[in-house]
């Protein structure tokens, strides 16, 4: 019973919203019982990775969201999702969620990239934690956001703000015009990052 109950209440949550998921994840769960009413345990495993691959989509689909819409007059573009394969290197464990977008506009160009659950966070907090090693980098500085600490660093015409939010986000916006890397960063909503990604 217990099982029945934490895969429904999980699919359930994803459902709303994604009427075109809503079957093949009711389909799936309902398999799912059924071969766990039939003592047919491997069967219901084997329909668990399917469903958590469904799940996985509409988890990526809604932290897609999480990214700022382009200014007016700008384009944006979606970067490819490689967690999934990353999650299957490591054997099915927890890969980083990492989404991002570039947005451009004539010849400017602004990078947005957000990262959780990643190994890379230790070692940029080692750096944040110490503003003298960070400022020994040529063009780097410490840099803050709305309380939360991180680097600016101007190199090769090109101008990057990394930030570490809560200790567990990375959060990128990089590019070669300072004032459009400024206003892409203030239309990243940091609640909802915590929200969503914490």
């Amino acid at each position: 019973m217990k099982i029945r109950i934490v895969i429904a209440a999980t699919a359930m949550f994803f459902l709303t919203g994604h009427p075109l998921f809503a079957d093949k994840i009711t389909e799936t769960i309902h398999q799912i019982e059924e071969a766990y009413k039939d003592k047919d345990y491997k069967g219901a495993l084997d329909e668990l990775e399917y469903l958590k691959a469904d799940l996985q989509k509409l988890k990526r689909a809604e932290d897609l969201t999480l990214l700022p819409e382009p200014i007016e007059g700008w384009q944006r573009h979606l970067s490819e999702d490689e967690s999934a394969g990353l999650a299957a290197l490591l054997g099915g464990g927890s890969a980083p969620t990492t989404i991002g977008a570039e947005y451009t506009k004539g010849s400017d160009t602004v990078t947005i990239e957000i990262m959780a659950n990643s190994p890379m966070i230790s070692i940029l907090s080692m750096m944040i934690g110490n503003p003298a090693m960070m400022s020994s980098k040529p063009g780097t500085e410490p840099y803050r956001y709305k309380r939360n600490k991180g680097m600016k660093k101007v190199e090769n015409g090109t101008i990057e703000i990394t930030l570490l939010i809560a200790g567990q986000i990375i959060l990128t916006v990089k590019g070669n015009s300072e004032s459009a890397v400024e206003t892409y960063l203030k239309r990243v909503d940091i609640s909802r990052l915590k929200s969503a990604l914490l």
